[in-house]
């Protein structure tokens, strides 16, 4: 005997995607079945994430006139940045199994945009290391969670496609935020380099508008639903009818089985 074929999902079927919310219709047939939205955030913050890490690269020679260090010392910065991000991979994989991946994308972006603007508060290069090697830490905690939720919003022949938008936006990031950078650095000043872009970065983590966005509309949707409200209350027994003054003389008399009821009794 033959071994029996699964049958495929029938077409434009409705499944419970988001936990504590009505199904919604799903497509396999489609590249895209929850639409393109969810990648398009997932690339925004890809790029966030190198432009922020690669900023101070163009404005390092404005920084060291300030601090005085040597090219191994801004080196050394990168590089433990880079160590730190590897150190914290797995326990961000970890997390994404464990935590709600889209509040985790959330805090992350908070706080690289915390961190950036830290950047422009330093007063010595001791402290620039610790905040910039944080930063570095910071930035692939996003990635565990990003690339599991590409995986399961794109189920079909469009994840090639959702995951190379996201890496051509992590790349992209490297030479722009090199150029924005220097650009920066040079038109204001490296400090304010660095607020301009923390602002910037926390202003359109997935939107400028939060409530009249797509994308916002996403990330609503992939948390919970309202908690429901209590149960309607339980129906009570139907309650008695009152007796006539008519009936209660007619049982008092014992002549009850004599009584006729009238229509309006």
């Amino acid at each position: 005997m033959s071994a029996a074929k699964e049958t495929p999902p029938a077409p434009a079927a409705r499944i419970a995607a988001f936990p504590g919310c009505p199904p919604v219709a799903f497509d396999p047939a489609r590249a895209a079945p929850f639409g393109w939205w969810p990648a398009a955030c997932i690339a925004l913050v890809a790029l966030i994430d190198r432009v922020e890490a690669n900023l101070m690269a163009g404005a390092l020679p404005r920084i060291q006139e300030e601090f005085g260090f040597s090219d191994t010392a801004g080196g050394a910065i990168a590089t433990a940045a880079a160590l730190a991000g590897v150190v914290l991979l797995i326990p961000a994989g970890r997390l994404a199994d464990r935590a709600r991946r889209t509040w985790t994308i959330a805090a992350v972006v908070a706080v690289w945009s915390v961190l950036t603007a830290g950047s422009g508060l330093v007063r010595s290069y001791a402290a620039l290391f610790a905040v910039r090697v944080f930063l570095g830490g910071a930035g692939l905690l996003y990635n565990p969670s990003g690339s599991s939720l590409i995986a399961d919003y794109y189920p079909g022949a469009g994840r090639s496609r959702a995951y190379g938008l996201e890496r051509f936006a992590y790349f992209s990031g490297l030479p722009l935020g090199i150029m924005a950078g220097g650009a920066l650095a040079q038109a204001f000043g490296w400090r304010a380099m660095f607020f301009l872009v923390a602002s910037r970065a926390c202003s359109s983590r997935c939107s400028a508008s939060p409530s009249g966005s797509r994308c916002a509309a996403w990330a609503t949707a992939s948390r919970p639903c309202a908690p429901p409200g209590p149960p309607p209350p339980r129906p009570g027994p139907p309650p008695e009818r009152s007796e006539s003054r008519w009936s209660r003389s007619c049982a008092a008399s014992g002549r009850s089985g004599h009584c006729v009821r009238s229509p309006s009794g």
